[in-house]
């Protein structure tokens, strides 16, 4: 196995429900909105990309601020 095929192995794509949370970031609906909207993704969501929507989540506040 090549060193890129290591790399690659490790990678994995993006969720469906990480892509939506980013949109929903990025749309112009309400915050509290967003915030259920991204809190319902996050339950659908692969485990190892949880961390990442804390980080969405984040930075919905700090918008909103």
């Amino acid at each position: 196995m090549s060193i890129f095929d290591k790399i690659n192995a490790g990678h994995q794509e993006e969720s469906e429900q990480l892509r939506d949370a980013q949109q929903v970031l990025q749309s112009s609906v309400p915050t509290a909105e967003k915030q259920a909207r991204i809190e319902a993704l996050v339950k659908k969501a692969p485990e190892h990309e949880k961390a990442m929507f804390g980080d969405l989540l984040s930075n919905l506040v700090l918008q909103a601020d």
